[in-house]
This record gives structure tokens, sequence and C-alpha cells, in this order.
């Protein structure tokens, strides 16, 4: 269980590109798992704007390079790690957190489903420096 569960508020916030859930109008994958990280005390990478270029162009080599670059494997869902999630040629990153899978879909906006009801996914977390 977290300490800090003030991730519950960005729960039904819909999907929007470049979002920081913060403001509480939105969220996109990058922004709202970068903000439960820092919730949990763990110092994410800075968001590039790369990231978002090889999103809109549906690159999938340079985002999965730079997701081995950051992470290295779990021995499954650990508390804050993450799995990427691609329906079809887009990519989305969920986390982790207080027993389940926290993320965001464009048709669904933020949700959060325990673990439990999920099929078996890889789990990484950000390498420790």
């Amino acid at each position: 269980m977290s300490k800090d569960q003030r991730w519950m508020k960005y729960i039904g916030l819909p999907y929007k590109l470049n979002a920081d859930p913060e403001g509480g109008e939105g969220a996109d994958c990058i922004r709202l798992v970068l903000r439960v990280l820092e919730m949990g005390g763990i110092k994410p990478p800075p968001v590039t704007r790369k990231w978002y270029v090889h999103l809109a162009r549906k690159e999938g080599e340079p985002i999965m390079q730079d997701w081995f670059a950051y992470t290295e494997q779990t021995f499954g869902p650990e508390e804050y790690s993450m799995t990427l999630l691609m329906p079809g040629a887009n990519f989305s990153i969920a986390i982790v957190v207080d027993g389940g899978l926290l993320g965001v879909r464009p048709r669904a906006g933020v949700a959060w489903a325990p673990l439990e009801s999920l099929k078996p996914m890889n789990y990484r977390r950000f390498r420790h420096e």
C-alpha cells in the first residue's frame, strides 16, 4: 500500500495529450505515471518532447529503446513498477499502485484495476542510479 494516495484524485480524468493530471483537466499516460512516481518519492527522468513526437508518429522502436535504457526488469508487479500497454499501434504506460494498475486510455480516461483482475504482464522499474 502506498503511503501517498493522492493519485486517487486522478481517477476519472479524461485522456488529454500533454496534460498534467495535477491541473485537473486531463492526463496523458506519461505525465500520469511520472506524477505517481514523484508521489512515491521516486525521481523519474524528465519528460522529453521526443517521446511525444515518436508517439504521434507511431514510431515504436525509439520508444522501446528509451524504455529499456531507463528501466530494469522486476519480478512481478512491485509497487511503482510500470508496464507498457500496446493496444494496436498505440503505446500507453501504466503504473502499479496500491495493489492495482493505474493508467489512462483515450476513451476511458484514468482508471485503476486490481492486479488480480488483470492478465500477467511484464513489469519494469526505473533503474537505480
